[in-house]
């Protein structure tokens, strides 16, 4: 029985046989294809990044990049920091208290939270513009030295900085500051948000502004709305004492 079942199963392949299959379509590419649109077809492209990269370890720079980073990048870099910081300098002095030092001057005495323009996009505007002008100086005249000490007094001025809204905190209260933290969150950088700001960040903006509450006048000033409120209480009625 078991060799009769296997006679008639040999004959229905003879009949139906299975097909083989199918070869690997053209649009499949193979290893070497992939290689050459990479390398190209006889690898002349891996030979001429070859060249470039021997030629940059022997010169000690990437040529265009060398160039585009002392001549545009570094300059750029340069007078952003300048403008930066002038503008930071300029803030402080409308108000006549600037201080280098780390502890900023009372309320009883004149003194408040910087929050009006390029206070509303970072915190320490003055560090930032001297840490961008010292690192395009270091670009320009393509000194390691000068980028190292750069690099110092970014980690310095990280510090003094930290004591500062430390000592802001005190002297202003934890929430006020931190109310204007929140809002403005780059310290040397401005955040994304503060430069393309949402629709509905600038609806309730506008609405601050309208308010007359004493929490939306610190709202308002925090924006940059530095007009003067009849409360004495409120933080944007007084002058300022950032340090940076």
């Amino acid at each position: 029985h078991s060799f009769s079942s296997i006679m008639e199963k040999v004959q229905q392949n003879i009949r139906n046989p299975v097909p083989l299959s199918s070869p690997p379509s053209s649009s499949t590419s193979s290893p070497s294809s992939s290689t050459s649109l990479i390398f190209g077809k006889k690898g002349e492209l891996i030979i001429f990044i070859e060249i470039i990269l021997v030629y940059s370890i022997l010169r000690g720079y990437v040529p265009l990049f060398h160039h585009l980073m002392q001549f545009v990048f570094g300059p750029i870099l340069f007078l952003t920091g300048i403008i930066i910081t002038i503008l930071g300098c300029r803030e402080l002095n409308q108000f006549q208290s600037f201080t280098p030092l780390t502890k900023p001057i009372p309320m009883t005495k004149g003194g408040d939270i910087v929050t009006s323009n390029i206070y509303s996009y970072i915190r320490h505007p003055v560090y930032a513009g001297n840490i961008y002008s010292l690192i395009g100086l270091s670009i320009i005249t393509e000194s390691s030295s000068r980028f190292v000490l750069s690099l110092v007094y970014y980690l310095l001025v990280d510090q003094k900085s930290h004591a500062e809204e430390e000592n802001m905190e005190s002297v202003y209260g934890v929430d006020v500051y931190q109310l204007y933290k929140n809002r403005v969150k780059g310290k040397f950088l401005p955040s994304m948000d503060r430069l393309f700001p949402k629709k509905k960040e600038m609806d309730q903006i506008n609405a601050n502004e309208l308010d007359g509450n004493n929490t939306t006048v610190i709202t308002g000033t925090l924006d940059g709305d530095s007009d003067n409120n009849n409360n004495d209480d409120d933080v944007g009625n007084s002058n300022s004492s950032n340090s940076s």
